[in-house]
């Protein structure tokens, strides 16, 4: 591949990468700024991966399992409206009273451990990174950093051109000029619509009327409304957290270490918690090596099972975002691969021996193949065949 076709490739993995995972997804902040950027989705709808959630409650009847399916998926807040909406619709299809008996069977060992894995497939509450160091190694460094999502009401702005700025003044009829101002290459503004956008009153009335006018279609201000639009609407900003530990010692951690904790109300009732976690592994076929885990979860108040949707607000705030573990050791050492760590696995090596057209991998063995870095470039490795060693250029993909 030729060397001008990289930067092409980093600007599109950039560009997922922010839409996925963030932050940097909206316009509001320039790219220098997006660690406290601002977004007008919930983030949860925004952001597909990267997102550690709180526990969920744990679901005790198919009753109450039938109420949080609905309410997940109507957005159904009130308790009494989910259970009327369940009643005169899901809960046709069975009897409640037997629903207990049907309940007790469903509660196996099997039955549990498989809640158990779906939740933390589709809903994880930590991520890990395991590194593997010399045995002699006595502490190691450890940082962490998150973002967390806060709906935000003052000081939203975006970041614009100020031509665009001129083009809201210069229009004729624009009626909020009073409210937009321009600062530092952004478009601010200065106080909140006043009214209601439900139902249309003052300020959003006099809005819809704007854009029904003549002017509003013929004018360049018809391509930029989309900003003014953007700044009224709903806004989340985010708040950027970063945790240095230092030097820890290398010891067993079995309950969690909070790092991190804030009430998300008055009433102190739900708060946001972040503890970490670490764990040491030997194995007895590499003995100079330890492994060690570090986990990052989040054990913020649990979330009501009927209030697990990415458009509930509470939830939104509950979740971490963007987390990333670091682990810093000057005697950090490759990880052995399985093949190294097991030469003689029976499976493996008939796995290896069935190869079809490939080179003959009976004795196949890649050295060093974890110093090898994953990047956009050929590189060499060693194979081994019965015969002869040979060196053959493959490329590494991700």
């Amino acid at each position: 591949m030729k060397n001008n076709s990289l930067p092409v490739r980093d600007i599109f993995q950039e560009r997922i990468k922010k839409g996925l995972l963030g932050p940097g997804s909206d316009i509001f902040v320039n790219h220098s700024d997006s660690k406290s950027e601002i977004i007008s989705d919930y983030p949860l709808q925004r952001y597909y991966t990267g997102a550690i959630f709180p526990e969920k409650e744990r679901v005790n009847s198919l009753f109450e399992e039938a109420e949080n399916e609905v309410a997940n998926m109507t957005d159904i807040d009130a308790e009494d409206d989910v259970s009327q909406a369940v009643k005169n619709g899901i809960t046709e299809d069975y009897d409640l009273d037997s629903e207990e008996q049907i309940f007790s069977k469903k509660k196996d060992a099997h039955e549990d451990d498989e809640l158990k894995i779906s939740n933390s497939t589709f809903f994880p509450t930590n991520i890990g990174l395991t590194c593997c160091l010399s045995k002699e190694v006595r502490k190691v460094k450890i940082e962490f950093s998150f973002g967390r999502y806060l709906q935000s009401e003052k000081n939203i702005k975006i970041a614009a051109d100020r031509t665009i700025y001129e083009t809201f003044m210069n229009h004729p009829s624009f009626p909020f000029k009073d409210l937009l101002g321009y600062e530092d290459g952004y478009l601010l503004l200065k106080r909140k619509l006043e009214g209601s956008s439900k139902n249309r009153t003052k300020d959003f009335a006099e809005l819809d009327n704007f854009k029904k006018r003549e002017d509003y279609f013929d004018q360049p201000i018809k391509y930029q409304f989309h900003y003014f639009e953007k700044l009224i609407g709903r806004t989340w900003r985010r708040e950027h957290h970063h945790i240095d530990l230092g030097e820890i010692p290398i010891t067993d951690i079995e309950k969690p270490i909070t790092i991190f904790e804030t009430s998300l109300d008055k009433k102190n009732e739900h708060c946001i918690k972040v503890a970490y976690a670490l764990k040491t592994y030997r194995i007895a076929s590499n003995p100079e090596s330890i492994y060690v885990k570090v986990q990052l979860i989040n054990v913020s108040t649990p979330q009501a099972a009927n209030q697990f949707s990415n458009a509930k607000e509470r939830l939104n705030k509950k979740c971490l975002f963007q987390a990333k573990i670091k682990i810093t050791s000057p005697k950090l050492k490759p990880h052995k691969s399985y093949l190294e760590l097991n030469p003689l696995d029976e499976e493996v090596e008939k796995l290896n021996g069935s190869s079809g057209n490939f080179v003959e991998r009976r004795n196949y063995i890649v050295p060093s193949l974890h110093k090898i870095p994953l990047l956009w470039k050929i590189k060499k490795v060693l194979f081994s065949s019965s015969t002869k060693i040979t060196e053959e250029p493959i490329k590494l993909l991700i």
